[in-house]
């Protein structure tokens, strides 16, 4: 699989602070990712101005995985980055920006409301943990299209005794109140701090 730039591969909007995002770099580089100026931009309520901006830092590997946090999350590991505001919630919009404002990867709408959340039941981004297909290779770089949950994002939990897809994604567990599947065949190694 050829990716070329980093994706979003898992999003966890559980209870309380238990908010999370990772990323998978599936080029073949190392990334640095604050020389490369990635950002994690939040919109909400359907605003058109970002209202967070977070600035990315650490050297991410080829296969490797790096985790953004929000500082009191409950998550079952160490993430690699921590956020210490009140951070995004189901009905947020979410880029993935680098050097000038390039987009790279993206989840929601940017300037529309969808109310409480993106997609429906266990495939909304409201109260669930949503890993990537690992078909998909590339991010969303439409951040004013459609959420599309049924092409670029799995749910990966057993629910029922339903399996889903797996993922390049370490199993961060959001606390949700519903099982994640474990680690993944894709995960290789994490990121190193700087």
């Amino acid at each position: 699989m050829i990716y070329t730039d980093l994706i979003i591969c898992e999003y966890v909007e559980g209870s309380s602070n238990n908010k999370a995002l990772e990323f998978f770099n599936g080029t073949s580089q190392s990334l640095d990712l604050a020389a490369g100026g990635y950002s994690i931009k939040t919109y909400f309520n359907g605003s058109i101005s970002a209202e967070q901006i977070r600035n990315l830092v650490g050297v991410l590997p080829p296969g490797g995985v790096f985790v953004l946090a929000h500082v009191d999350a409950v998550l079952g590991i160490t993430p690699n980055q921590t956020v210490s505001f009140g951070w995004f919630n189901g009905n947020a919009a979410i880029e993935l920006v680098r050097g000038t404002g390039i987009l790279v990867d993206s989840i929601g709408r940017v300037g529309f409301d969808p109310g409480s959340q993106w997609g429906a039941c266990l495939a909304s981004t409201a109260d669930n943990t949503l890993r990537r297909k690992t078909t998909v290779t590339q991010g969303d770089t439409n951040s004013s299209d459609a959420f599309g949950n049924s092409v670029a994002i799995a749910v990966n939990t057993v629910v029922g005794g339903a399996a889903s897809e797996a993922s390049n994604a370490t199993g961060i567990d959001g606390n949700q109140g519903i099982q994640t599947r474990g680690r993944a065949r894709h995960r290789t190694e994490r990121v190193r701090r700087t």
